[in-house]
C-alpha cells in the first residue's frame, strides 16, 4: 500500500512541469499572458503559431502534428487558468469569450497564419 501512495507522489510530481503556475503574481493578467507567450514562443519556437488564452476554445484539425498544449498558467489577481499551446497549419483557433489582451495573447508567422479580432480566431495554413 505505502509502494502505491508513493508511486502515486511521484507520478503527481512528475506531471507537475505541465503546469505552469503563475508567471509572476505581482503583475496585471494582460502582462502575465504576454509573458505566458514569450515562455511559450521559447518552447515551440518553430511552430507556426501560439497562443495564450482564458475562455472556451475550440481547435479545427487538432491532433499531434498541428496542436500540442504546452502548459496552463494562472493570471492576474482573479488567478484565472491560461491555456498556452502551439499550432501548426493546418489549423484554426476559435475563441469563444473576450478576446481583449485580458484574456488572449498569440505569437505567429504572418507568412502562414492569420488573426481576425472579430472572429477572435487564429488561422494557420498548411
Amino acid at each position: 500500500m505505502l509502494l502505491l501512495k508513493l508511486a502515486t507522489v511521484f507520478a503527481l510530481m512528475a506531471a507537475t512541469p505541465a503546469i505552469g503556475g503563475s508567471v509572476n503574481p505581482g503583475v496585471s493578467r494582460s502582462a502575465c499572458i504576454s509573458q505566458s507567450v514569450d515562455r511559450a514562443r521559447a518552447r515551440a519556437s518553430q511552430a507556426d503559431a501560439v497562443v495564450c488564452y482564458h475562455g472556451e476554445y475550440d481547435i479545427v484539425n487538432k491532433d499531434g502534428n498541428t496542436f500540442g498544449l504546452l502548459f496552463q498558467v494562472q493570471c492576474g489577481e482573479e488567478r484565472v487558468n491560461v491555456d498556452c499551446f502551439w499550432m501548426d497549419g493546418p489549423a484554426i483557433f476559435n475563441g469563444h469569450d473576450d478576446g481583449g489582451s485580458d484574456n488572449l495573447g498569440y505569437s505567429m508567422d504572418t507568412t502562414k497564419c492569420q488573426f481576425s479580432s472579430f472572429w477572435r480566431s487564429v488561422k494557420c495554413q498548411g
